[in-house]
């Protein structure tokens, strides 16, 4: 990868994802308040519920986290948590077997990546604490940060292939009814 003097490793790696062809979307990033345990989002919004999580306005760019979009190049299911009933455990060890990228976001986030499927953002059918990220959606990319202080990892790389998606995960996506607005999507979930 070539180095830029002064450069971070969120901006570095943004420049390796979008020399892959992958569409970055620069996102908040976590401040931390030096004398006291808190964390706060760069947003500003005292009670921000995506700290580090949404995406940046035109300006800060150098401390961003670093966001992918997806629909086009990749979609992905995104875990939040690993409790869950059988139907979740079944999902879940599905999208291992996939083989494909996996992210862990630093919190007990995981995203599972997948070829693209051209279906918006949404919910999957029964699945609680799980949401499809398709078009118009994004995921964070390592090496973000997270509230919680760790650091944004890849557990497969995007050098493994993007697996298709199995009819286990296909079929939560079939059943689902018209997609929810994203913003409602997004801003639903408090964690990443």
């Amino acid at each position: 990868m070539h180095q830029v003097p002064q450069a971070g490793a969120r901006y570095l790696a943004a420049l390796d994802y979008a020399r892959r062809g992958l569409p970055v979307v620069p996102l908040h990033y976590v401040v931390r308040n030096r004398r006291t345990t808190e964390v706060a989002c760069s947003c500003g919004e005292p009670a921000c519920a995506r700290v580090g999580a949404h995406p940046l306005p035109s300006h800060g760019f150098p401390d961003a986290n670093v966001g992918l979009a997806t629909g086009t190049s990749f979609d992905a299911l995104v875990v939040h948590g690993s409790t869950g009933d059988n139907a979740r455990w079944s999902v879940i060890a599905d999208a291992l077997r996939s083989a494909g990228p996996l992210v862990r976001t630093g919190g007990d986030t995981w995203h599972f990546l997948f070829a693209p499927m051209g279906l918006a953002s949404q919910r999957p059918w029964g699945l609680a604490m799980a949401e499809w990220r398709g078009r118009g959606g994004w995921v964070v990319a390592p090496p973000s940060h997270h509230p919680g202080g760790a650091v944004a990892a890849w557990v497969r790389d995007l050098d493994t292939r993007l697996p298709e998606l199995s009819p286990v995960i296909g079929q939560r996506l079939e059943q689902v009814g018209p997609a929810e607005p994203l913003t409602q999507l997004i801003y639903a979930q408090a964690r990443d």
